[in-house]
């Protein structure tokens, strides 16, 4: 796709360190964690007009010499399809523009009124890749109140870990951590990520004046459960986790998010984000007992309209978008 002057006077091209991260995704930090997987290259715009923030975008070779193009919850000034096909012009090889969405809502029914709009001004909507129904805590209240909204079963299975002497150790060792971490993906036939990959987030993060807390259970010397939590602009949002199934009962995982919970509200943080449930209620079993879980500690549901794609290369993009389904079937 040719690019006409009049669209190469409205976009600039930047480096990294012009984007204003204040969304940990739209960071360079988060950029450099993806170029270290040696997959991923990262590309920095920015639309002239409208006072339009520099946004990221990453890109992914597939198909012979075509690539996907990934724009991870880039600004809500995107609001129509014509600001993504101006984007495309300066991503030639891309034969799909990947557009997540961060833009949250309170209601279901509103999300659901804007992936209307989307559907209809010509995208189709995609695999998500951040997770788009997720469950947030609100800090500004203080602890007492936190814990006297959690659901009585949650507020009950915090106790009942204290009384079975579980405690917490903040850490920055990754190793304990992956061990759970790969245990749980096994355990529930998940994809994970090489240790270094983990270890590149909190190195950047870090880098860039985030934070990530590793939090381990334990009973007596035995390591059973541990999250991976980062903060990043006010919010601290539970990335990772794992736990030694055998310690089911000692209800480890509450106790460690309650801890975790406590110390984003002595840091500032004003959310607590734990990332990710399954938008319906009638979800399978696995998937409820997340719901079930995360919706215990008393957050707010927030949705977001999750991934929608701009085809560029209308074959290409059907190909590649027929595979991904066939892959998502084989893996259920």
């Amino acid at each position: 796709m040719a690019k006409s002057l009049e669209n190469v006077r409205r976009v600039r091209v930047l480096p990294l360190d012009a984007l204003p991260g204040h969304v940990f995704l739209q960071d360079r930090a988060w950029a450099q964690v993806k170029e270290s997987q040696k997959i991923w290259r990262a590309h920095v715009f920015q639309f002239k007009e409208n006072g339009c923030d520099p946004f990221l975008v990453l890109e992914r070779p597939f198909l012979f010499s075509y690539s996907l193009a990934y724009l991870p919850h880039g600004l809500p000034q995107f609001s129509d399809i014509s600001s993504l096909k101006i984007l495309a012009q300066y991503l030639p090889k891309s034969f799909i523009l990947r557009w997540d969405i961060p833009d949250e809502y309170d209601s279901l029914a509103v999300c659901q009124e804007r992936e209307y709009s989307l559907k209809e001004s010509g995208l189709f909507s995609a695999p998500s890749v951040q997770v788009p129904t997720t469950v947030v805590i609100d800090l500004r209240n203080d602890e007492d109140m936190l814990f006297s909204a959690m659901h009585t079963k949650t507020r009950y299975n915090i106790r009942l870990a204290m009384r079975k002497s579980v405690h917490v150790v903040q850490t920055e060792r990754i190793d304990s951590w992956y061990t759970l971490h790969r245990l749980t993906a096994k355990r529930k036939r998940i994809a994970v990520h090489p240790i270094q990959y983990y270890k590149n987030v909190q190195k950047y993060i870090q880098k860039a004046g985030g934070r990530i807390y590793i939090y381990m259970a334990y009973v007596k010397q035995e390591c059973v459960a541990g999250i991976f939590v980062l903060h990043w602009n006010k919010r601290a949002s539970y990335l990772y986790g794992g736990s030694d199934i055998g310690w089911k009962s000692f209800m480890a995982p509450h106790l460690l998010q309650w801890h975790a919970i406590q110390y984003a509200k002595t840091c500032g943080m004003v959310e607590y984000d734990l990332m990710g449930i399954a938008r319906s209620p009638q979800c399978d079993g696995s998937l409820q007992g997340i719901r079930r879980f995360k919706l215990g500690f008393g957050g707010h549901i927030r949705y977001r309209p999750g991934c929608w794609d701009l085809y560029l290369h209308q074959a290409k993009a059907s190909l590649f978008c027929a595979l991904e389904r066939f892959r998502k079937r084989s893996h259920t």
